[in-house]
């Protein structure tokens, strides 16, 4: 026998639970992350298809989720007004707008292939604890069923 101590099945359930609430947090985060995708991507498009309706009328998102659509006709046609962050915007042309847009989209991206890379690898140590939950659980059973059988000599 190693000095090593296995852990006892309620510590191992307890960090099970604990890597299922962190593989919720994230699933949670790299959701909001996929819907901010969604918006830049979006934003995008509208970009691109101003371009060639080539400042005629278009259809606008009034909302996130595109409950509502709105006919437009853009005043500035070469022009986007673009949130650079911490609530700072800027006026850019087209193409400088969807630069802006496409690098947003890039770190997006980078953090959400990071996000589920996180998942993937909590999930593996999910499987490994409930794995050895499994296998101690399976040892104390056996043990107890030793016990149970006695050894047949009388105590004394």
């Amino acid at each position: 026998m190693s000095g090593e101590r296995l852990p006892s099945p309620e510590e191992i359930a307890t960090q099970i639970q604990i890597i299922r609430d962190q593989i919720a947090e994230l699933q949670g985060l790299a959701a909001q992350i996929e819907s901010r995708l969604r918006s830049v991507q979006a934003a995008k498009d509208t970009i691109e298809a101003l371009e060639k309706e080539g400042g005629g009328e278009t259809l606008f998102p009034a909302d996130p989720d595109l409950n509502v659509l709105v006919r437009a006709k853009p005043v500035e046609t070469g022009k986007a007004i673009v949130l650079l962050g911490l609530n700072i915007y800027a006026t850019l042309d087209k193409a400088k707008a969807v630069e802006v847009l496409s690098k947003k989209e890039a770190a997006l991206k980078k953090s959400l292939e990071s996000i589920k890379a996180e998942i993937e690898k909590l999930a593996k140590m999910h499987d490994q604890q409930l794995q050895l939950l499994q296998m101690i659980s399976l040892q104390q059973s056996q043990a107890r069923g030793q016990q149970g059988g006695g050894s047949g000599k009388p105590a004394g």
